[in-house]
């Protein structure tokens, strides 16, 4: 049996207008998850009442210049008193 994650989405089927949700993804952890579309490439489901398959893939992006400030950046360093508190050092 293959495994997937589930994707927090729900529309109008196309086809017929009826409520349509039940949206999968194999394209992260497959471990039975529920994630929002905007984290994955591609997620899809059935229509129970006309049987169309609803399929939503992204778009190809250009890599462009300045691309990652669009990104907000944040950093959660452990607490030095944690007992899995570890050292490290990282380059941006």
């Amino acid at each position: 049996m293959g495994m997937f994650d589930y994707v927090d989405f729900e529309c109008k089927c196309p086809n017929c207008g009826a409520y349509v949700d039940g949206f999968q993804t194999k394209n992260s952890n497959c471990e039975l998850d529920t994630l929002k579309p905007w984290i994955v490439n591609n997620f899809y489901s059935s229509c129970s009442e006309c049987g169309a398959w609803i399929e939503y893939t992204r778009k190809e992006i250009e890599e462009k210049e300045g691309w990652l400030e669009e990104f907000d950046l944040s950093v959660d360093l452990p607490d030095e008193d944690d007992e899995d508190y570890e050292e490290f050092e990282f380059d941006l």
